[in-house]
């Protein structure tokens, strides 16, 4: 479970997920495959993830979008 945070923006939806691969990572951007926590799915996870590492247990705030070519994502902030 997710422990108490700094608050969250209006509107931002929390995620509970482990990391299992690191799919791409550039200077202030990171794409990630992680296990959700609740439903046990893989999803992708997005945003500026540098020092995020392969197994970790994360909870990530945010918003889901609907990428044209890859589909569903996590947009972390």
């Amino acid at each position: 479970m997710c422990s108490e945070r700094v608050t969250a923006p209006a509107g931002a939806q929390t995620l509970e997920a482990r990391v299992r691969e690191i799919s791409y990572q550039s200077a202030g951007y990171t794409v990630l495959q992680c296990r959700d926590s609740h439903s046990d799915k893989m999803v992708t996870v997005v945003g500026d993830l540098e020092l995020v590492r392969t197994g970790e247990h994360l909870c990530f705030e945010g918003y889901w979008a609907q990428h044209p070519r890859f589909g569903p994502q996590f947009k972390a902030s």
